[in-house]
Order: structure tokens, then sequence, then C-alpha cells
């Protein structure tokens, strides 16, 4: 097939005739990507080959890139695939599209790569550092854990609502027993953002942060136990 299309393709042919005829010393632009790999162009049995590479007609090319991409291989084992056997000019822009237009390939391709999280300086001593998440609704109620960063201690107080205030009375009994904390981590929640919370802070000297917007791994440590 491959044979017979060279043989009346308009452009292959007199590439053909080129290749055992000698080149012209200028060609048209259509010639341009055979004439720069001429040294390289041979015939075997009426095909036209780019060293072990059979050069492909364009009438037949996408019968080619369906072997190609058959199994679904991804674009750069389909790339790979073609370099051992079959070129054509703009190959691989033909197979970047084949692969960008194919459902089950943009379905199962690799996720990108996620960003690297700057990881939490390990604290010097015991209840330093503090991180409060809510969990829940658990069987119709909401707990509120908080985690010492240095030991992983948690603790979890069972909430009748999330409110700044409420947040603020069970942050009072804990550090009625453990002592106030330097630092404080939560999410963006609205009873963490909150005026009454950011004075409670402020008044008791403790440095209040929040995770980054949309990224609650940065509060991971609350996190986690929340998980568990």
């Amino acid at each position: 097939m491959i044979q017979r299309e060279t043989r009346v393709d308009p452009v292959l042919s007199q590439v053909y005739g080129f290749i055992t005829g000698g080149w012209p010393t200028v060609v048209g632009p259509t010639f341009g990507p055979f004439k720069s790999k001429c040294d390289e162009l041979t015939t075997q049995q009426g095909c036209i080959l780019w060293g072990t590479r059979v050069v492909v007609p364009p009438s037949l090319q996408d019968k080619v890139l369906h072997e190609l991409h058959d199994t679904h291989p991804g674009m750069s084992r389909m790339k790979a695939f073609a370099r051992s056997y079959v070129w054509w000019p703009n190959i691989d822009s033909h197979i970047e599209r084949t692969v960008s237009s194919c459902n089950t390939c943009q379905s199962i391709r690799s996720a990108p790569p996620t960003a690297q999280i700057h990881p939490w300086i390990f604290p010097a001593r015991p209840w330093s550092r503090i991180h409060v998440d809510f969990a829940g609704p658990i069987s119709g109620s909401v707990y509120m854990v908080v985690v010492d960063a240095y030991s992983k201690f948690p603790e979890v107080v069972k909430m009748t609502n999330t409110t700044a205030q409420t947040t603020i009375t069970a942050l009072h009994d804990i550090f009625s027993r453990h002592g106030l904390p330097e630092k404080l981590v939560t999410d963006n929640g609205a009873q963490f953002t909150a005026r009454d919370f950011e004075h409670f802070c402020s008044n008791n000297g403790i440095l209040h942060r929040t995770s980054a917007a949309y990224k609650p791994s940065t509060n991971g440590q609350a996190e986690r136990v929340v998980q568990i």
C-alpha cells in the first residue's frame, strides 16, 4: 500500500525521482523537509526511507496514527514507536493532536505534580504551637480538635455550635489546663477570622496564623487528627 500510494502521490513521487536521479539545486517549499534530509533518504521496494523509518504518504498517515494510537499508549510512547518505524513531515504535531483530541487518553493521563508545601518548623517545646480544626458533624455533633505540634497530643471538645464565642470559651478551658501557646494555627473558618477571635489571640499574646486558602493540608496536623 505504501509503495502504491508513494507512486501516485504528487510530492513523494517526485522525491522518489530526486533520490534515484539526483536532487535539483533549487526546490519548492513543499520539498523543503525532504531536501534537508536528502543525504539520508533512500529507496527500498518502491518506498522511501529516512534511515530505517518508512516515509508514509499523506493518504495513509491516518491509518498509521490509528495503529500507533490503538492501545492509547500516551504521547511520549506514541512518538517513540513512530521514531522506530515511520516518518513524515510534522509527524510529532500530528501525534500531539491525536492524543489531545482523545477522551480516553485525557482521562487516564497523569495529574500534574502538586506544588511542594514548605513544612512547619518543628517546635522547640510542648504547647508552643497548636493546630485547631473542627470535625463533623458526626452523629449530629461537631467536635473541635486541638493538637500540640510537639507531642501530637490531641484535645477534643464536643461543641454545641461553632461560633467565635463558643470557640473562644472552649479554648479558654483548654488553656487554663495547659497554658497559653505561642502560636495558634487554624483554617480560614468564619469563627477564626472573626474580630472577637482576633482580639482573644492578641489579648493573650498568641500569634494567630491561618492556612493557605483552598489548601487545607497547610494545617495538616489538625487535618490528620480530624481524619482519625
